[in-house]
Parts: structure tokens; sequence; C-alpha cells
């Protein structure tokens, strides 16, 4: 697997939380996902929503797109195909090599129809 991670399940109240943190290092060979790469991912989010309780996907993804506030396009057809949302609002890394450049590395998703994290949010520093 091309991709680090650690799953901690929480019970609260009696409710299941399975809150799965990733850490996937930079690729510089392409401006893309290798295949391999959103292979492990696919397998990643499938094994973590097939977990009975409330799942939560967070880390550094490491997959920005082509813009500051849009991450890697075939990551977002993953979590999609998951039927995932992302939550976090925008840049979260300031490139200090490159004068500051925004991207969007650092991500948190749950699912898609999910009334439990109404009240989440993020804050970027």
């Amino acid at each position: 697997m091309l991709i680090e991670s650690l799953v901690v399940t929480l019970i609260l109240n009696h409710v299941r939380y399975n809150i799965a943190c990733v850490y996937h290092p930079p690729h510089v060979v392409s401006t893309s996902l290798p295949r391999a790469v959103a292979d492990d991912f696919d397998r990643f989010f499938g094994a973590i929503c097939d977990l009975k309780g409330r799942n939560i996907i967070l880390g550094d993804f490491n997959c920005p797109g082509d813009s500051p506030t849009t991450f890697d396009p075939q990551l977002r057809d993953i979590s999609v195909t998951h039927d995932l949302a992302q939550s976090a609002l925008g840049p979260t890394r300031f490139s200090p090599r490159s004068d500051g450049t925004p991207s969007f590395l650092d991500l948190v998703f749950h699912p898609t129809l999910c009334n439990w994290l109404d009240n989440f949010k993020t804050k970027n520093q």
C-alpha cells in the first residue's frame, strides 16, 4: 500500500465512530495521482465505508488539484464513488519554497448524507 493510515474506533454514548487518519507522501513523478495510489485510495475508502458506525477519513493526502481550492480529480472521483463529501474549506498549505503558493493537501471526508457532522468546521491557520 502506498498510503499510511491509522484507524481509531471510539464508542461514545453507545455510538461508534471510526476515525481514519491518512498520510500520503507527495508524488513528484507527475502532476496527477499515480494509478497505483488511486487504486490504494479506492480500496482504503471502501474498507472504511464498510465499517459499521460513523466514519471520518482525514489527513495529509498530498493530492493537489489545478487550483489552490481543489484537490486531485481522481481522488474526488473516488470519494464520489464511495458517497463521501469533503469538508476542508480551502488551501491548507502555503509553500515556503514558492513565495507562499497555496495548495489544498489536508482533507476531511465523511458520508455525503451526514447530519451528525452539521456543526463540524475546519479552520486554516
